[in-house]
């Protein structure tokens, strides 16, 4: 297993373990005997989806291809999942830190959890390039609505420019799309 990898360990505890640190300071663990360790997501360790909605949502920006593939609604958090492809022939940067989102009157920002930073999706594309991965923000109402995703500002090397990037998607029911964990 590698270091950073979130994992799932499944055995009995057998006692304690009582011992000292680098610095002398005691301390105490559970002695565990590992029956099975099973990697698991960030999502799956930190925070469990309780709805996951599929969306689907795909628009075009500044030679970019942008898909909002899925919603997923935690207990404390909201994670916005996106690929996005570089269809232009120039670099194209993206600047997701300030991404947003609009419910009602109410704008949240992007939080940033630096221990979940490997699974954003990649800010520079090259020609061609792809990437995958996830946006975080607070808690969010999950009843069906319109939601307007503000992504960011993009850059093309190209007469083309830059400017800023919304994708408003719908948290609707989709009867093949929705997963609830109660």
């Amino acid at each position: 297993i590698k270091d950073g990898v979130w994992v799932e360990v499944t055995g009995v505890i057998r006692g304690v373990f009582d011992g000292k640190n680098g610095w002398g300071g005691s301390f105490s663990a559970p002695d565990l005997q590992a029956e099975s360790v099973k990697v698991i997501s960030r999502a799956e360790a930190v925070a469990p989806a309780v709805r996951t909605v599929k969306v689907g949502k795909t628009i075009s920006a500044l030679g970019l291809s942008i898909v909002v593939d899925h919603v997923e609604f935690a207990a404390s958090e909201t994670r916005v999942y996106l690929h996005l492809r570089n269809d232009d022939g120039s670099k194209v940067s993206i600047s997701m830190y300030g991404a947003k989102i609009i419910q009602g009157k109410r704008q949240f920002e992007r939080k940033t959890d630096y221990e979940a930073i490997d699974e954003a999706p990649q800010d520079e594309l090259l020609p061609g390039v792809e990437t995958d991965g996830d946006l975080l923000f607070p808690v969010l109402d999950h009843e069906p609505k319109s939601v307007p995703l503000l992504l960011g500002t993009a850059w093309a090397d190209t007469p083309v420019g830059s400017g800023d990037i919304t994708v408003a998607f719908s948290v609707a029911e989709q009867a093949d799309g929705l997963t609830e964990r109660l």
